[in-house]
């Protein structure tokens, strides 16, 4: 791969049944032409690879696509309450500025509904409990 055109820097991290290489790019670089030539180049090595071993995968990473900003915000009101008022008054509007792409909200407490079933009272009036297992991935 480095003699792939524009490589800058080969970042490589192997562990037992994983590897993953990381190509860096000059600034200017055409992506699209770079990642068919990494493309025909794992073509022509894959053959070499152990025979249980996965066909790599190829994916494009653009540091543009990241945050250029990040906010965060507290207060003395109820923390399930500010998440909220960030939810539906705040998110909406910085949306709406221009150049602002995409707003996403993450962290914070959200409102959470607990079901408590009382498996006795269940059982008199003939209703089964059915619940999900994730352990066993079925319905018990």
């Amino acid at each position: 791969m480095s003699a792939v055109p524009g490589v800058e820097q080969i970042t490589s991290t192997s562990s037992e049944g994983d590897s993953h290489v990381e190509l860096s790019f000059a600034w200017g670089t055409n992506l699209e032409a770079a990642a068919a030539d990494v493309r025909d180049r794992l073509d022509r090595v894959v053959h070499e690879l152990p025979e249980d071993a996965e066909r790599p995968n190829l994916f494009k990473f653009d540091p543009a696509m990241m945050p250029i900003m990040m906010l965060g915000a507290s207060g003395d009101i109820d923390p399930v309450y500010l998440r909220q008022l960030i939810d539906e008054q705040v998110s909406y509007r910085l949306e709406r500025v221009d150049g602002v792409a995409s707003v996403d909200v993450f962290g914070g407490e959200q409102r959470e509904i607990q079901v408590n079933l009382l498996p006795d009272r269940l059982q008199l009036l003939g209703v089964p409990p059915t619940r999900w297992c994730p352990a066993c991935s079925r319905r018990t």
